[in-house]
């Protein structure tokens, strides 16, 4: 591999690091890609008189459907094709069709719209020789389908709620392809030995961006009910918004799919009011230690910012606190009870002249979520 490849993958992913943060989310749902790059090809033993391949850096070009799931999984479906040059003469290139399974970090909260990632696939690539001259002057003009696999990872940021950008790291590998030679002559008077056949792996890094868009799954976002319509003698239209706590299961931090689906809708209007501002107060029931329930209340808002910022929210207008087990909403020696105290409040600090912000309780399906209740708040 040319000492040039590190030095490239080096730079796309500092320009990725680099990237202002704001506040955005991976598009969930289905999704379209396409991508390009550099292919850095390696070197190939043919064996024998055949010698080695050496290859000038060519170019990469890829076209993928998927799935993008709220856990950071994406199965997904790719067809690649590789260019390469011989130094000698002649290219070499390799089509390709992929399985591949991607999974995306968790973004760190100093930048929501940055999300590594990293995976595998396996399927099948044409590698084909097109007039490639080897070490012992022979043409090779052949090609041979092969079960391959592949590994990658990258960088991706959330541009738009549907819309992500990448730069990654891809490695092909290939089992050996086939190559004809050519026959030799009988002829007494010029006689020739022919091209003896040869069996060659195909082995390429590839560094490449790419542009990924959701044609919808979660990055539709449901719209809220509308405001009611003002009476003739208001003087200005309000809007409302409504804002609901978030429940939790048992000493954990991360949301339920009720509590992501009321959040969403949350972030959908705040989203829309960049001078509205909150504070999200997080809790505890009162099973732990005091000490235990202020940092795990700390946690639980701190994941609803996070996820409110990824989702399209400034996130210099949110505001955290912890609450420790103090304020509980329902009985502690319920399981129910429990389940109501073990949330996350999202309350206005700052809002607009035109907007009325309306407090309402956690959705039932919050409350159900969170009382899988494998043992005490420690």
């Amino acid at each position: 591999m040319r000492t040039r490849l590190p030095a490239a993958l080096v730079l796309a992913t500092g320009i990725a690091a680099a990237t202002p943060a704001a506040a955005a989310d991976d598009a969930q749902g289905f999704y379209g890609q396409i991508a390009g790059g550099g292919n850095y090809q390696r070197d190939q033993n043919l064996g024998g008189a055949s010698g080695t391949l050496d290859f000038d850096e060519g170019g990469l070009g890829a076209v993928s459907l998927g799935y993008a799931f709220a856990s950071g999984w994406r199965p997904e479906l790719e067809y690649a094709f590789r260019r390469n040059d011989a130094e000698r003469s002649g290219t070499e290139e390799a089509s390709a069709g992929m399985a591949n399974l991607w999974y995306g970090f968790r973004a760190p909260s100093f930048a929501p719209r940055l999300r590594p990632y990293l995976g595998a696939g396996a399927g099948t690539t044409n590698v084909k020789m097109d007039q490639v001259v080897d070490a012992a002057g022979a043409t090779r003009d052949d090609e041979d389908t092969v079960f391959a696999y592949q590994a990658g990872a990258g960088l991706d940021y959330a541009a738009a709620r549907r819309l992500v950008l990448s730069l990654g790291y891809r490695y092909l590998e290939t089992e050996r392809a086939h190559f004809d030679g050519t026959p030799g002559s009988d002829d007494l008077l010029a006689p020739s030995p022919g091209t003896p056949p040869v069996d060659a792996r195909y082995r390429s890094d590839g560094v490449l961006a790419s542009l990924r868009y959701a044609f919808g799954g979660r990055g539709e976002r449901a719209p809220m009910a509308a405001a009611p319509a003002p009476q003739p003698a208001e003087a200005a239209a309000f809007e409302t918004v409504v804002l609901r706590p978030v429940n939790f299961q048992v000493d954990r931090a991360d949301l339920t799919e009720p509590s992501r689906a009321t959040l969403d809708e949350i972030a959908q209007r705040l989203a829309s009011h960049e001078d509205a501002k909150v504070l999200i107060e997080g809790y505890a029931d009162a099973t732990g230690s005091p000490d235990y329930n202020e940092q795990l209340g700390q946690r639980r808002a701190q994941a609803v910012r996070d996820y409110l910022a990824r989702q399209g929210v400034d996130p210099a207008n949110l505001e955290v606190a912890s609450r420790g087990e103090s304020n509980p909403v329902a009985d502690n020696e319920t399981t129910e009870g429990r389940a109501r105290n073990r949330r996350a409040e999202v309350n206005p600090r700052e809002q607009p002249a035109n907007v009325k912000i309306v407090i309402e309780p956690p959705t039932e399906a919050s409350v159900d979520a969170a009382q899988d209740e494998g043992g005490p708040e420690r």
